[in-house]
């Protein structure tokens, strides 16, 4: 008879460990806080037990990283709108956001209801503390919820994309159909702790080389044209620049040679007469560029228009359009703090005009505008 020892199976499980920062619980009661990874509630704290009556409080949302901003995406909002004041007078429960690092920062707007649920709300680049600041209250009928996520960014400062030599913006390059080109970008630059990490390339021919490294050989064989090569860089914070890098490519066309010969019968050694002309160049007509106006201000002044000019150069006097849709595109670049103030059309000079936009969108900001309407400050479009 066989002895069997009893065996023990030892098995041991690995767990992986993974540490991640706990948000910091904020309550609208802090008064002030430094943190770049938070959750904001209401007096009432998780649970979403809500706020009670007769609240007032004011906190300041500071970033805990020197040049960072503080952004806020609320997750829930319903406040209650039971007004007790007597009208027209207000007093519906209500967060007033304020654009910096206390009250005296101009105010982002006052909000009650759902008008904040899902909203993100960021600081403008006026702000050069990073923080916001909001004040709470309610009053004394009706209660209701609100939090907010607390993140941080670190705010754009756009590289700047450039053309080094030998090839360069100011010059185009003449080639024929078939040659490549060697394009350099290692003249663009990133703002300061920045670096560039992405080189895009648009050889205007329908490729796009989205690349590493500054240096680049295309080769244009789409026949004869104009080729717009347009340069953009992307830095490590994702900021894209915002000036404009461009190269001209001409491509030429093929000249027809109309040769001939005085005597087409001639001996060996004998010398021949080889007529090159006339020779009878093949003519490019290259695409119109577009036009860019100035700059217009934008006030407050209801009923107002303001205009800018475009001045095209390419065309003859008195020459139009015969195809709609040879008009490419009408782009604008604005700054503004509330669409719905704006209808925005165009007029040519035979007196035909076109409205592009009719007062639509309501509060919804155009850029990053500057909000205070008696700052001549101009924000970003």
């Amino acid at each position: 008879m066989k002895n069997f020892k009893n065996s023990v199976l030892f098995i041991t499980f690995l767990f992986p460990l993974f540490c991640f920062a706990q948000p910091t619980i904020v309550l609208i009661s802090d008064g002030s806080v430094q943190t770049c990874n938070g959750i904001l509630y209401d007096t009432g704290g998780q649970g979403a037990s809500g706020y009670q009556n007769n609240e007032s409080f004011t906190i300041t949302i500071c970033p805990d990283v020197p040049g960072d901003v503080v952004t806020l995406v609320f997750n829930n909002f319903a406040l209650s709108t039971t007004n007790t004041a007597t009208p027209p007078a207000n007093n519906m429960d209500n967060i007033t956001i304020y654009d910096g690092n206390s009250v005296a920062a101009p105010t982002m707007g006052t909000y009650t209801g759902n008008q904040l649920q899902s909203i993100i709300v960021s600081t403008t680049v006026f702000n050069t503390s990073g923080c916001l600041t909001l004040v709470f209250n309610s009053n004394s009928a009706g209660v209701g919820v609100f939090s907010a996520t607390i993140t941080c960014s670190t705010p754009c400062q756009p590289p700047t994309a450039l053309f080094s030599s030998p090839i360069v913006a100011q010059n185009p390059q003449k080639i024929c159909d078939g040659e490549s080109i060697t394009f350099n970008a290692s003249g663009s630059t990133a703002q300061a702790t920045f670096n560039i990490v992405d080189y895009i390339f648009d050889f205007g021919d329908g490729v796009i080389d989205t690349l590493q490294t500054p240096i680049v050989t295309h080769t244009f064989n789409n026949g004869p044209g104009e080729y717009l090569v347009n340069l953009n860089v992307v830095d490590d914070n994702g900021c894209s620049n915002m000036n404009s890098e461009i190269i001209k490519v001409w491509v030429s066309t093929i000249p027809i040679f109309n040769t001939s010969m005085t005597d087409t019968t001639i001996c060996l050694g004998e010398s021949a007469c080889l007529d090159g002309t006339p020779i009878t160049p093949v003519m490019y007509v290259p695409a119109p560029q577009g036009s860019l106006s100035g700059g217009t201000y934008l006030p407050d002044d209801v009923g107002q228009c303001f205009h800018a000019t475009l001045d095209f150069g390419f065309f003859t006097p008195g020459q139009t359009l015969t195809n709609i849709n040879d008009l490419l595109a009408i782009c604008v670049e604005m700054e503004h703090s509330y669409m719905g103030d704006l209808v925005a059309s165009i007029y040519c000079p035979n007196g035909t005009s076109v409205i592009l936009h009719q007062q639509g969108g309501g509060g919804t900001n155009l850029g990053d505008p500057n909000q205070l309407d008696d700052s001549l400050l101009i924000g970003v479009g």
